[in-house]
């Protein structure tokens, strides 16, 4: 869900899962765990990786190896989306 959250907005915060659903829901109205949100995603996924490599930098700053434990929220979702990208696929 961190991931998702990444679309809009960066944050180093160690979510608890009831309170990611809710923040969330800020900026996915009526955000529910199975319900598809790709239209409300679309178009966002750039800043997501930027917020997700920035995510990564913050904790390397910190001490901390990528990934790691102590790396709490993290996502390697950046990793599968450059992946598909150098294979020419489309992720925006």
């Amino acid at each position: 869900m961190i991931w998702y959250l990444l679309h809009f907005k960066y944050t180093t915060h160690v979510y608890t899962g009831p309170e990611v659903i809710r923040d969330l829901r800020n900026h996915i109205v009526g955000y529910e765990k199975n319900r598809d949100v790709s239209d409300a995603l679309a178009g966002k996924t750039a800043i997501a990786v930027q917020n997700a490599k920035r995510l990564e930098k913050y904790f390397e700053d910190q001490g901390y190896r990528w990934p790691s434990v102590e790396g709490n929220p993290r996502t390697n979702v950046p990793v599968i989306i450059e992946a598909i990208q150098e294979l020419g696929g489309d992720v925006s």
